[in-house]
């Protein structure tokens, strides 16, 4: 098997000053390979089912894993307003908050159009004989041969969260802070899965699909819905 990737990384990072920090990083990459697949089944009996057998090349495409565009950034800001206050009324109100924040951003990753169906006749294996799953007979959807692997692309997404800590100093010995996090704090809906089903072929008559890349999962267990915490720490 065969792989290609190529990237380009940009950092940006800021250090504490003035009570503000900040990092950027964003990548731009491009993943390409002969049909690999992750997981248990591997490259021959994954989701990749391989067109021809003998022309492994043919399957030459963008990779699975291929996401051209990932943003990730986060600030920290310490509020310096009251440090040096005479106020001791302000420097209680106002010093001692930190604000934080990550963002999170890409956009999607491939999708191969399928075909359901079979034609009337044919041999098992999909429109070329030559299509196994990991039971070894023909997958319930194939590729369309006439169409590069991963030729579409899924949706993107893009995550916000945040917090607002607190910290006070108990008798100069301890130190309690209080936290209010948010994570998803938009409650942005993020697509993780569409319908990849393109066509469905009855005969010899081969149809579009309406739900072709209609999602089909939302979220996931690490970008979820809003979700809104409060908790405490004690330091000795």
């Amino acid at each position: 098997m065969n792989s290609l990737y190529n990237s380009m990384v940009l950092t940006l990072h800021k250090r504490m000053d003035h009570g503000i920090e900040f990092v950027f990083n964003y990548t731009l990459s491009k993943a390409e390979d002969d049909g690999q697949v992750a997981g248990s089944n591997g490259t021959f009996d994954g989701t990749d089912y391989t067109i021809d057998p003998h022309n492994q090349k043919a399957m030459w495409g963008l990779s699975d894993l291929n996401q051209t565009n990932r943003v990730a950034s986060s600030f920290v800001w310490k509020p310096e307003f009251a440090k040096n206050s005479s106020s001791q009324l302000a420097r209680t109100v106002v010093d001692g908050w930190t604000l934080s924040s990550i963002f999170s951003a890409a956009t999607g990753q491939p999708v191969t159009g399928l075909i359901s169906g079979t034609p009337s006749g044919a041999i098992d294996g999909g429109l070329t004989g030559g299509m196994v799953n990991n039971s070894g007979t023909a997958p319930s959807t194939y590729e369309d041969p006439s169409v590069p692997r991963n030729h579409y692309q899924g949706p993107g997404f893009w995550d916000i969260d945040a917090r607002l800590a607190r910290a006070f100093t108990v008798r100069e010995r301890f130190r309690f802070t209080i936290l209010a996090e948010a994570f998803n704090i938009l409650n942005h809906t993020n697509v993780f899965s569409v319908s990849t089903t393109q066509y469905s072929l009855s005969g010899t008559t081969l149809s579009n699909v309406s739900t072709f890349l209609s999602p089909t999962a939302t979220n996931n267990g690490l970008y979820g819905a809003r979700q809104l915490q409060i908790s405490g720490r004690i330091t000795i």
